[in-house]
């Protein structure tokens, strides 16, 4: 959602962007291309979810306190929450019980996790590594029960087929599919057939949900990913800046949208439409980076280290895998 449509009354700015919300399949298709690398450090289910949990919750849990202090202390109305619901964020899954995100971004994250449900039980199944040929054939059954999901959905419109479509993140598995498939690519020289599969269902299910221009522009960031993976050196990924935002980016997506709201909504109208932009943009950049180093790379590697004592077979693997 937008800012004027959230806050109608203030001067507009006149520049919109109107396909920004794709980024979200592009964060899918690089969770797949880390989680199964990640899975492969980690063989053991459990220690898999515990490194999984330590990367995301302390610094969401830690957002979404932030967010809630700067719009409960700037007073922004619009976009209070009962404590009960504020309570359940912290979960993670409040979406899947019907409960709303405080922030409009946290959908995404319930999504995630499910994925990394999935990805824990298949290292549980297969006994700690997930084989090549299991990664190709579940990723191409996942998508395609996905597409079967979305079109029994599209032609019922029954309230049961949408809770199936969320909780199995119909919408997004080819994504999270061609991910993997995309690591193991970069591991091993070769590019499997179903990739092409998983390609032209990514456009399929998000047109069937959304519209066939999101579709096609889908299908658009899986080719600049791919040729980003066969290309492997591209110079201007090496850009210090897009390193440094490639580094904040969970915090900063955490943090940018209901703070930045608030940061608008309260100064929009004494220092003008652009103004406000850059002074709310410049807060989220300054918190996202205090929150990267404060929580990302301190505290959740000292929780880390913590948990890990006693726990030296599960490092050796850990060691021996990465």
């Amino acid at each position: 959602m937008v800012f004027e449509q959230i806050f109608p009354g203030h001067e507009p700015l006149g520049v919109s962007f109107p396909y920004g919300g794709l980024g979200v399949q592009l964060f899918f298709l690089i969770s797949g291309y880390v989680i199964l690398m990640t899975s492969r450090r980690y063989g053991h289910p459990g220690e898999f979810l515990r490194a999984r949990a330590i990367r995301l919750y302390p610094t969401y849990w830690v957002s979404l306190t932030l967010t809630v202090l700067v719009v409960f202390g700037l007073g922004v109305e619009r976009l209070f929450r009962p404590f009960w619901e504020i309570a359940s964020n912290y979960t993670m899954f409040q979406s899947f019980v019907g409960i709303r995100d405080f922030d409009g971004v946290y959908w995404s994250l319930a999504r995630e996790m499910v994925f990394y449900l999935l990805i824990a039980l298949t290292l549980w199944v297969c006994r700690r590594k997930v084989p090549d040929w299991f990664v190709h054939w579940f990723s191409l059954a996942w998508a395609l029960g996905g597409l079967a999901l979305i079109a029994a959905y599209a032609a019922t419109d029954s309230s049961l087929v949408r809770v199936l479509v969320l909780a199995s993140v119909a919408q997004y598995a080819p994504l999270f599919g061609l991910g993997m498939n995309f690591y193991l690519y970069a591991t091993t020289g070769k590019m499997h057939p179903v990739v092409f599969p998983l390609g032209a269902l990514v456009i399929v299910n998000e047109a069937l949900m959304t519209n066939w221009v999101n579709g096609l522009l889908c299908g658009g960031l899986v080719l600049l990913f791919a040729w980003v993976i066969v290309v492997k050196d591209v110079p201007v990924l090496r850009n210090p800046v897009l390193v440094w935002l490639g580094g904040v980016s969970y915090p900063l997506y955490l943090l940018h949208q209901n703070i930045g709201y608030s940061i608008m909504d309260q100064t929009i109208d004494t220092i003008g439409p652009w103004p406000a932009r850059i002074l709310a943009l410049a807060v989220v950049l300054l918190l996202a980076w205090a929150v990267h180093e404060l929580v990302e790379v301190r505290l959740s590697r000292a929780i880390n280290r913590r948990l890990s004592k006693g726990r030296k077979p599960a490092v050796a693997v850990d060691k021996a895998v990465a």
